[in-house]
């Protein structure tokens, strides 16, 4: 695992020692890299965004 991992499994697991059911965050429905890295991490997308700038 990258240092990345780590973290964000380090965080996940002091989340569920601390009595959370859930983790949710937040990706750019554009990145897909960052949205593949975390369904590799076991997170499942649920819905999508997009910014619009004027």
């Amino acid at each position: 695992l990258g240092a990345g991992s780590a973290v964000l499994g380090a965080l996940v697991d002091e989340g569920r020692r601390r009595g959370a059911t859930t983790a949710w965050l937040q990706v750019e429905r554009r990145n897909d890299r960052a949205g593949d890295w975390y369904r590799r991490l076991g997170f499942t997308r649920i819905s999508g965004y997009r910014y619009r700038v004027r």
